[in-house]
C-alpha cells in the first residue's frame, strides 16, 4: 500500500480559507507599486522623490555606507521577490490566480531501470529503501527511473509550487493505478511492480478511473488554483482528462512544445536555478506540436558528487 498522505485526506486538511480579496489584494498591491517603478512623476513631470529609497539612503550614509554599494543589493532582492510574485499571478476573465499545483507526468517503471531497481540481487541504496517496511518517496523512485526529467520536474516544484492553504501539496504525481499521489508518499517493491504493470492510457480504466476520482476532488477543493501539466500535452492521455475538468485552469510551458523528455528536464533545472518561472499557457486551444527548437547550452558541473542512484542508472540504459 502506498504510505503517506492521500489525496482525500490532504483535500480535507489545512485551515480555513481566506476571503480571495485577502489572497489577491496584497499581492496586486506588491506587483502594482513594482509596476510604477521607484519614482511617480506629478503633472508638471518633475519626478517625486521615493520616501522609502530616501530612507535607505539615509540610513545607510549615516552608517558610513557608500549607498551605491548598500542599496543595489537591497533593489536586487526586493525585485526578485516582486518577479516571483507576479509570476505566481495569472490573470483571467473575473479575477486571477494566485496559487499554484504542480501535475507530474509519470516515469516509465517497466523499462531497464525499473528492472535494474526491482531485480532481487539490487543491491544500491534506493533498491534496498525500497525493500524496508517504510519504502521510498515516490518522487525519489521516479528520479531514478526518469533520470534527468523527472529530477528536473522536482526541483522545479520546489522552487515555484504555490499551495492554495497549508496542508494541501504543491504537486501531485499522475501514476499509472492510484490516481494522484504526492511526490512525498512511500512506496515499495510491491507498488513499484504495480505501477510497471499498469498501462498509461485512455481505454485503461485501472489509470483513468482513479485519476478523473481525484481530478474532479482537487478541481472542487481549489476553485482558483492554476493546475500546471509538467509532462507532455502532444497526446491525449493526460490532457484529455485532465483539460475536460480544470478547463482554462489547466496550462502547460510554453516552452516545453517541440522539446523531449531530457531537454524539458535541463530546461525546468534551469529555471530553478536562476529563479525565472517558465511562461504558461492554456492547454485549451494550445499548439500540440512545433518544431523542435535549438538545444540548450551545456552547462558545466563543478565538483559534482556521483550518487549510487547515478551511477546504477547509468549502468542500467
Amino acid at each position: 500500500m502506498v504510505r503517506g498522505r492521500a489525496l482525500e485526506d490532504c483535500l480535507g486538511e489545512g485551515t480555513a480559507e481566506a476571503e480571495p480579496a485577502e489572497i489577491v489584494a496584497p499581492q496586486c498591491s506588491r506587483v502594482a507599486r513594482a509596476r510604477q517603478g521607484p519614482a511617480r512623476r506629478g503633472r508638471t513631470g518633475a519626478a517625486r522623490p521615493d520616501p522609502v529609497r530616501h530612507a535607505v539612503v539615509e540610513e545607510t550614509e549615516r552608517r558610513g555606507a557608500a549607498p551605491a554599494v548598500v542599496l543595489r543589493p537591497l533593489v536586487d532582492g526586493l525585485v526578485r521577490r516582486i518577479s516571483r510574485a507576479a509570476a505566481g499571478l495569472l490573470h483571467r476573465a473575473g479575477g486571477m490566480y494566485t496559487s499554484c499545483i504542480f501535475l507530474l507526468s509519470p516515469a516509465f517503471a517497466g523499462g531497464k531501470r525499473g528492472q535494474l531497481v526491482l531485480r532481487d540481487g539490487a543491491s544500491f541504496p534506493l533498491a534496498r529503501r525500497l525493500r524496508k517496511p517504510g519504502g521510498a518517496p515516490l518522487g525519489d523512485v521516479f528520479s531514478f527511473l526518469s533520470g534527468l526529467y523527472f529530477r528536473g520536474k522536482m526541483a522545479y516544484v520546489r522552487r515555484f509550487a504555490v499551495p492554495p492553504r497549508p496542508g494541501l501539496p504543491g504537486a501531485l504525481v499522475i501514476t499509472p493505478t492510484r490516481g494522484l499521489v504526492t511526490p512525498e508518499s512511500r512506496i515499495g517493491v510491491e507498488e513499484l511492480r504495480e505501477f510497471a504493470a499498469g498501462a498509461v492510457e485512455l481505454t485503461n480504466p485501472g489509470y483513468r478511473n482513479p485519476l478523473e476520482t481525484h481530478a474532479r476532488a482537487l478541481a472542487e477543493a481549489c476553485p482558483d488554483t492554476r493546475m500546471v501539466l509538467l509532462g507532455s500535452i502532444a497526446s491525449g492521455k493526460y490532457v484529455d482528462v485532465l483539460a475536460g475538468i480544470f478547463g482554462e485552469r489547466l496550462v502547460f510551458p510554453r516552452d516545453f512544445v517541440g522539446r523531449g523528455d531530457m531537454s524539458r528536464g535541463g530546461l525546468m533545472l534551469r529555471a530553478a536555478e536562476s529563479g525565472e518561472e517558465l511562461e504558461y499557457l492554456p492547454v485549451l486551444g494550445a499548439r500540440r506540436h512545433g518544431a523542435r527548437p535549438p538545444r540548450l547550452e551545456p552547462r558545466r558541473w563543478k565538483n559534482r558528487k556521483r550518487t549510487g542512484e547515478e551511477s546504477a542508472g547509468e549502468q542500467g540504459g
